[in-house]
């Protein structure tokens, strides 16, 4: 997410059907909220590929887990080039506070598959 938009969050909604969910990232722009949306389809076993809604029904962005915490409260994705993205690595956690203890976590997990690359951004989500 470009340095203009601030306080993401990622909603995830599991939908009827198993491989596929609903996404909303919302952030502030400019001090509005504003919102993404669109829809994950499972492709493999941990990679998806996004597809916005409405107006960005035509942009689509391929993603995956990297590495699911064993508690299920946190995971490191990584994601393609898209039309608007760059190629990029992201942690998301559950909930809107990480423990110090917990980021060191995060980080030494990102370093090991990971190395050499950069961090984009920790976002908080509400997983299903």
């Amino acid at each position: 997410m470009k340095g203009d938009k601030t306080h993401p969050v990622i909603t995830y909604d599991a939908r009827q059907s198993s491989r596929s969910m609903r996404d909303v990232v919302t952030y502030q722009k400019n001090g509005k909220e504003r919102s993404i949306k669109g829809v994950d389809r499972q492709i493999s076993d941990k990679q998806f590929r996004w597809r916005g809604s409405a107006l960005l029904a035509l942009i689509t962005s391929d993603w995956k887990i990297d590495h699911l915490s064993n508690d299920d409260n946190w995971m490191i994705i990584s994601f393609q080039k898209s039309l608007f993205t760059p190629k990029a690595n992201d942690i998301l956690a559950r909930g809107p506070m990480i423990s110090p203890l917990l980021a060191a976590e995060m980080l030494e997990v990102f370093e090991s598959l990971h190395r050499g690359q950069t961090l984009q951004h920790v976002y908080h989500t509400n997983l299903p």
